[in-house]
């Protein structure tokens, strides 16, 4: 009665590990990792080699032959080997992975070349957040404020010269008081802005031709020190 049951046991956990096959075709193809996906196929060899195990142990019960025990001895060394095998490979995979994301983290993606991203993607996330928040105090609401690519952004404002290059201080001040550590002792070193202020003139007419002359300003103001404001014919601020 005992080895009856025993067999039923061998039949349920065969049955199961056909269904763990299964699942496991389903799962390789949505791996992107080739150490992983070997260390899956492993798993699948090594439930492979279970299933075969359980079967033959039900064999050798009905036939009482000593070939088929040597099989079922094979396929349970081999489930083994496979399974060890597979867990090595996935600690392999972990390092492997995680030197990739490290690289990813300090490689430009587009250029391959060193980024200067010294405190990680969060850091330039918080100060992205903190100049947009100075931004969105001192620009009007019938005005438009962008993020123009990467740490730029644009704002065109419906005011003349002198009205804008006063907003620009005002967010360039803002940003200096505000995203330091002096106002919050989380942030890791000061934050400035330069920024470049450009007007529509009978030489600048569109609106390519005034980002274009902003841009300038803003390099200049980059060029002369930082952490100021350039305008368009009338110098830094």
């Amino acid at each position: 009665m005992i080895e009856l049951f025993e067999r039923g046991v061998e039949v349920v956990n065969a049955t199961i590990a056909i269904a763990v096959l299964c699942l496991v075709f389903r799962i390789v193809p949505s791996l992107s990792f080739g150490l992983q996906k070997r260390a899956v196929w492993l798993f699948l060899a090594s439930t492979l080699f279970f299933t075969v195990g359980e079967i033959l142990n039900v064999v050798s019960f009905l036939l009482a032959s000593e070939k088929v025990g040597l099989l079922k001895e094979f396929a349970e060394t081999s489930f083994i080997v496979c399974v060890a095998v597979a867990v090595y490979l996935l600690y392999q995979s972990e390092h492997r992975e995680v030197a990739m994301l490290r690289q990813s983290a300090e490689t430009d993606a587009l250029t391959m070349l060193y980024n200067n991203d010294q405190f990680g993607h969060e850091a330039g996330n918080i100060v992205l957040r903190c100049v947009a928040d100075v931004l969105r105090e001192w620009i009007r609401a019938d005005d438009l404020v962008a993020r123009y690519g990467g740490e730029e952004f644009v704002a065109l404002i419906s005011s003349g010269p002198e009205a804008t290059a006063a907003v620009a201080e005002r967010i360039r001040s803002g940003v200096e008081s505000r995203c330091s550590p002096d106002c919050d002792v989380s942030w890791p070193r000061q934050i400035t802005v330069s920024l470049g202020v450009a007007s529509l003139t009978p030489q600048i007419k569109t609106l390519e031709e005034l980002i274009e002359a902003a841009d300038r300003e803003m390099y200049h103001a980059k060029r002369a020190g930082k952490n100021q404001v350039s305008v368009a014919g009338g110098g830094t601020a």
